[in-house]
């Protein structure tokens, strides 16, 4: 180590500081394992956590630290020369030596500047940093480095020249597919800090996240690279580099990221609770895009994000047959937690509150991303929590997307998932052109309980765009609820001609729908049952009639829109019973097939090999939940009306969410 001061001029060369590591690190004050808090209030770590403050000796403003050698941990000598040069000094690791990193790193710095101008090597001693990394409150995760401190800056000498490499390939091999899995340490933490400037930084195999920023205000990292690639062929597309973010904040005000390429597993920044006031601009991301949340995961912890300004973004998904691809697949990523609490972070929680607001797109490019732009309010890891998409209370609110391009795997450009409790609002979008990466048509918006959404048209239900996706408009019958799965807020009943233009408008003339006429969307006077759909009062009768009159103004296309009619009932109604009879009976005298749905108990062991009669319920309506009673009355049912076909209901019983993100494992499963 090198060291020298105002007074001093001449270097002294401290080429053997240490005898022996162990004597260093013996001689070295090191902070004790500190815990960055999740909790509020003031978060700064305990006493015992800070580092230990020096006894009175002469202030040194140039350190020096040059690597040991032959293996030997570097960390206790860098300490020493922060300890030194850390308040007031500059501290240098200079090109092109790699320091061997094998012990966890807690650096206080004021007015100082850190040149790492090296590669910090951090040791693949998985056994180590699983017992001693710093420990993260938040999801229960641990960081091998915590900076903390104000008014500084670490550079790194140049694009691609200094910072860290975490050989982080032992980390994913360990992973091998595990999402967010326990005890991998994030490369670098900061924390409780304010003016922090980062500039000309690498990060390369980083061990889990790159960044984790907490508790911290006024930061700027200019000119990052960060690559986290998994290099072990026996991943075989599982084993990718998985949850390898490139930096993640929460509690952190006023930030600056600027020229940042990332290839990774996972986002590509991501900010967390409390994250207000951000400029994003010029990044490449490969991999993850830009993710905010997720959110909402601990109750009686509020979590906002307000104020983010996000420019000239490029986000792309290269998928490698042998080494794995990518865990988070859009552009624009926005994701809450559904509002009920089960199990313990990090795979576990929901059930918080808070708002996501007042953040704009501008020039975002997506290539080969599963959508542009995604905003998920049904957010879940423990999977009983798939009966819950409807209850987050989180609001995502004035958004403006503007000049959004390039291509998706999907037929979805734009999807908006947002939730009964608290519908999305005052989303704006202008210069969309979205296509589909393989067929080069033109990628829809779809979007579910958004209010005041401008620039954009809802293009055909989730559901419809799938089986069109895969090919399977003339072997899937897709079936209707009449008023839940159509989004008839912009038709008026206009006799005939209204099935005929919304089928245009949405896309469904090629497709096989099935009205389905359900109790749940009955209306009742007295003996007589109605469906309020397209803006009217509708008999059964004439909802059947405005799609048999769709399919006959297609038929020049060879277009099925109403090849059969569906009808259910529920227990102890006698009024929907009849009502379904003389839907069906309607339906035969039509030249109609007839089908009703049962409940399937028994779905974990009934495959319908022929895949030529199942349902795929459009929308994202729940899932029945059968008693036995129900399921007498739907077979007296079967008995009576006679249908000529019977349908196990089998997402009914597989799962309470049917959504786009299911219906190819179903495929799978069935077919």
């Amino acid at each position: 180590m090198r060291f020298s001061n105002a007074a001093a001029v001449s270097t002294i060369l401290f080429l053997s500081v240490c005898a022996a590591e162990l004597e260093c690190a013996s001689r070295t004050p090191t902070a004790s394992q500190a815990t960055l808090p999740l909790h509020l209030g003031p978060t700064y770590p305990t006493s015992s956590s800070r580092a230990t403050s020096p006894k009175p000796h002469t202030v040194h403003t140039q350190c020096e630290v040059v690597p040991l050698g032959w293996g030997r941990g570097d960390a206790p000598q860098i300490l020493k020369a922060v300890e030194l040069c850390g308040n007031g000094g500059t501290i240098t690791l200079p090109a092109p030596y790699t320091y061997t990193i094998s012990s966890r790193l807690y650096m206080r710095l004021t007015r100082a500047r850190l040149n790492v101008h090296g590669l910090l090597s951090f040791t693949p001693d998985l056994g180590y940093w699983i017992e001693n990394s710093h420990r993260v409150e938040f999801q229960n995760m641990s960081t091998a480095w915590i900076m903390e401190g104000d008014d500084f800056i670490v550079d790194g000498g140049g694009w691609q020249q200094g910072g860290i490499n975490g050989n982080g390939q032992a980390w994913y091999g360990r992973a091998a597919g595990q999402s967010n899995q326990y005890e991998r340490p994030i490369s670098l933490s900061i924390f409780n800090s304010t003016n922090v400037s980062i500039n000309d930084f690498a990060f390369y195999q980083p061990q889990f996240w790159s960044v984790w920023a907490q508790d911290s205000r006024n930061i700027t990292m200019t000119n990052i690279y960060i690559n986290g690639t998994n290099t072990d062929p026996a991943g075989n597309s599982s084993n990718y580099a998985i949850n390898v973010d490139g930096i993640d904040t929460m509690r952190v005000d006023q930030m600056r990221l600027e020229n940042w390429t990332f290839q990774g597993g996972d986002d590509c920044f991501a900010p967390k609770g409390n994250s207000t006031n951000m400029v994003l601009r010029n990044f490449t991301c490969i991999g993850g895009g830009i993710a905010f949340g997720s959110v909402g995961q601990y109750p009686g912890h509020p979590d906002f994000i307000i104020n983010i300004s996000v420019s000239d973004i490029r986000v792309s998904q290269k998928f490698d047959a042998k080494y794995g691809g990518a865990a988070v697949a859009a552009g624009a990523y926005f994701k809450s937690w559904v509002g009920v609490e089960m199990g313990n972070p990090p795979q576990g929680g929901g059930g918080g509150t808070g708002r996501v607001s007042n953040v704009t797109f501008h020039n975002l490019i997506v290539e080969n991303t599963s959508q542009a732009v995604y905003l998920n309010k049904c957010y879940f890891k423990v999977p009983a929590q798939g009966a819950y998409c409807e209850t987050s209370t989180f609001e995502f609110q004035d958004f403006d997307f503007d000049n959004i391009s390039g291509t998706v795997r999907t037929p979805i450009g734009v999807n908006l998932n947002c939730s009964q409790a608290a519908p999305c609002r005052d989303l704006k979008f202008s210069e969309v052109s979205l296509r589909q990466s393989e067929s080069n048509k033109t990628a829809i918006t779809v979007f579910e309980n958004a209010q005041n959404v401008f620039g954009v048209s809802e293009g055909n239900p989730i559901a419809a765009a799938a089986v069109n996706a895969h090919g399977l408009s003339r072997t899937v019958f897709l079936k209707f609820f009449a008023t839940k799965a159509i989004n008839s807020k912009g038709f008026k009943y206009n006799g005939a001609n209204t099935c005929y233009q919304y089928a245009r408008k949405n896309h469904l003339s090629d497709l096989q729908i099935i009205p389905q006429i359900n109790d749940g969307e009955l209306h009742f006077e007295g003996e007589i049952a109605y469906l309020n759909v397209f803006n009217t009062k509708l008999s059964v009768r004439e909802y059947l009639q405005c799609w048999a009159d769709a399919q006959k103004a297609h038929s020049g296309n060879g277009a099925a829109l109403m090849p059969i009619v569906s009808a259910s009932v529920p227990a102890n109604n006698e009024v929907a019973f009849n009502t379904a009879r003389d839907t069906l009976a309607w339906a035969k005298s039509a030249g109609r097939k007839t089908m009703s749905i049962l409940p399937n108990p028994d779905a974990g062991r009934i495959i319908n090999t022929q895949c030529t009669l199942w349902t795929y319920q459009s929308g994202s309506v729940k899932a029945a939940r059968f008693d036995e009673s129900a399921r007498k009355a739907k077979l007296a049912f079967v008995e009576i009306a006679k249908p000529d076909y019977v349908v196990l209901d089998l997402m009914g019983d597989l799962g309470n969410r049917r959504w786009i993100g299911d219906f190819s494992s179903y495929i799978i499963y069935l077919c």
